[in-house]
């Protein structure tokens, strides 16, 4: 057997062997309500959404609903896992709050559950987390890191949703 067949035998062997995550499938759609004067590019926001079970164990979720909105964008029917190009904002004492947009707030819904959500803009290269701790309990989104760099533009980061256990 060549090597070259022997590494993609091998590869293939592992492929399906491995548990994968679910496809993100197509961008939801982002509607801009309001153009920025310091609005940059696009860039991928990612939405997972977990169920925590009453032994405390976390299992993705496909399925869940999210509507996400701040006084700039708005994102329609997000279905998680999923995947919105939301614009990004220059940084800069130039501009109001140095160029930081408002958060994007709304709701996420899976199997009779609902939660608040909020994202928090960041200039820092780092996800977030969102917990809830009830079927329907506030819920925001905090950055795991202080540091804002002020040469990169603001984003809305990936954001992990958690359902709490039901009671």
């Amino acid at each position: 057997m060549t090597r070259g067949a022997f590494a993609a035998l091998a590869a293939l062997a592992f492929a399906v062997g491995c548990d994968s995550a679910p496809d993100l499938g197509a961008p939801s759609r982002v509607d801009v309500i309001s153009r920025a004067e310091n609005q940059y590019q696009t860039r991928d926001m990612v939405i997972r959404a977990y169920v925590t079970d009453a032994a405390g164990k976390e299992a993705e979720v496909t399925g869940a609903r999210c509507t996400l909105s701040s006084g700039l964008v708005r994102v329609r029917s997000l279905v998680t896992p999923g995947v919105a190009k939301v614009p990004t904002y220059l940084q800069g004492a130039r501009f109001a709050n140095r160029g930081k947009p408002p958060a994007l707030t709304g709701t996420c819904s899976v199997n009779g559950r609902s939660t608040p959500v909020r994202i928090e803009a960041t200039s820092a290269v780092r996800n977030t987390s969102v917990q809830s701790t009830s079927q329907s309990g506030t819920t925001t989104s905090t950055r795991l890191t202080s540091r804002l760099s002020p040469t990169l533009p603001w984003y809305y980061p990936g954001t992990r949703v958690v359902f709490g256990a039901a009671k």
